[in-house]
C-alpha cells in the first residue's frame, strides 16, 4: 500500500514538472513567434526604403535649379 502511494506521489510530481515545462516551452514559442513575427516585417519595410519619395522630390528640384542655371 505505501509503495503505491509512493509511487502515485512520484507520478504527480513528475506531471507537474512537465506540465511546468510545457508550460515554459510555450511561452518560449510564443516569444519566438512574435520575434520572427517582427523580423518579417522589419525585412519586409527594408525592401522598399522610406526615404525614396523625399529623394525623388529633392531631384526634381535640383533638376530645376540646374534648367535654372542653364537659360541664365
Amino acid at each position: 500500500m505505501e509503495e503505491s502511494s509512493e509511487e502515485l506521489v512520484n507520478q504527480d510530481e513528475k506531471l507537474s514538472q512537465l506540465r511546468s515545462e510545457n508550460f515554459k516551452l510555450k511561452q518560449t514559442n510564443q516569444s519566438l513567434r512574435r520575434d520572427l513575427n517582427l523580423s518579417q516585417r522589419l525585412a519586409e519595410s527594408r525592401k522598399v526604403p522610406y526615404y525614396a519619395d523625399e529623394f525623388s522630390s529633392s531631384l526634381n528640384y535640383f533638376k530645376y535649379a540646374v534648367y535654372g542655371l542653364l537659360a541664365v
